[in-house]
């Protein structure tokens, strides 16, 4: 039997693997055309030309490129951990958006035990990444310790390497309370979690209208001490 040896984590993959059992690398990314001939080549690019292709739109793209990896990425795990086919069902349903991204570090963090996963947006955006994907309060808490000069870098460094595996707990959390709700409600617990997940830009609001009044609230504090009140 053939095996697929993935290039990011040298795990050794079935034939018909499409993403890496260990890591969720696409597999599919290093395959080349060594083994088709010049001849069968151009004939390919041939027909590609005469196709009418139409771009698809972005909307359509980000759902179908969504459901695709959902789909793919299930199928490949299912052989090796069953289990995992409902938990990523699960979370695909509340997460909604970036699931290449997130879903194999839910795997990770579920099947090797780890905590630990940089987040570029979570390190450089801390308050806004907590507030859009959900997680206001701490949201709140980065932005108000953000103040400290020392304090707000170290936070924004522990954000970078512990958000993902916040966000993973807080979707779990919402996972368990969806299932217990879906048999009082008698319905599927996804359609319970696709409306309380994904992201909310009302969030982001919300964090600049608390920002704003802590800012007043600071103001005022700080010109009474110079009053001598």
């Amino acid at each position: 039997m053939t095996l697929k040896i993935c290039p990011q984590c040298k795990t050794e993959n079935p034939e018909n693997a499409k993403f890496c059992q260990n890591c969720g690398f696409n597999l599919e990314e290093v395959q080349t055309f060594q083994d088709i001939s010049t001849e069968e080549t151009g004939q390919l690019q041939q027909q590609f030309s005469q196709t009418d292709y139409k771009e698809p739109t972005k909307t359509q793209s980000s759902a179908t490129n969504s459901n695709d990896f959902k789909q793919n990425y299930t199928e490949n795990l299912v052989e090796t951990n069953p289990q995992l086919e409902k938990d990523i069902d699960l979370w695909s349903a509340y997460v909604q958006t970036k699931l290449d991204y997130y879903i194999p570090k839910f795997v990770k963090f579920k099947t090797q035990d780890k905590k630990v996963s940089w987040n570029w947006p979570a390190f450089f955006f801390s308050p806004l990444w907590f507030a859009y994907r959900k997680m206001l309060w701490y949201g709140v808490l980065v932005m108000i310790l953000s103040i400290i000069p020392l304090v707000g870098l170290i936070v924004s460094i522990l954000s970078g390497i512990f958000g993902n595996y916040l966000y993973y707990r807080k979707t779990n959390e919402e996972v368990q309370k969806a299932l217990i709700q879906s048999k009082y409600l008698n319905t599927d617990p996804k359609i319970i979690l696709a409306g309380k997940g994904g992201t909310s830009v009302a969030n982001l609001f919300i964090l600049f209208g608390i920002a704003l009044i802590l800012s007043i609230v600071y103001t005022i504090f700080i010109a009474a001490l110079g009053g001598g009140y």
